[in-house]
Order: C-alpha cells, then structure tokens, then sequence
C-alpha cells in the first residue's frame, strides 16, 4: 500500500513492517523517515532545495 508523504504531495510504498518514526520523535519537515520494527533497516525520503547557481563539484557543500 502507498503511503503519502509531505502531506500527500507525493506518495510511495512502504512495506507494511515500517512504522513512521515521527510518532515517536520529532522529524524536520523536509524529512519523511521509517524504521523496520524487525531489523535495522530505514526509509529516509528528504527534500532539498535546488540551488541554481552552483557548480555541480560544489553541490555537496550545500545540502
């Protein structure tokens, strides 16, 4: 089943075993996060902002 993110702009499947970790802690709004109540795996979709004017060997300095 689908689960909508960022309130319901955009939506993907997660597997039904992960369970949204901002029920049980704060999550910056740009940031959707699941967690595996069975391993110690994770979902972290985030958005980030374009910055037009920098050089794609600069991109990593703004995230």
């Amino acid at each position: 089943m689908d689960k909508e993110l960022f309130g319901g702009s955009i939506s993907m499947y997660i597997p039904p075993s992960f369970e949204d970790i901002s029920n049980v802690r704060n999550v910056p709004d740009n940031q959707e996060v699941f967690a595996d109540v069975n391993t110690d795996q994770s979902i972290i979709v985030e958005i980030l902002e374009f910055v037009k004017q920098v050089a794609n060997e600069d991109a990593a300095k703004y995230e």
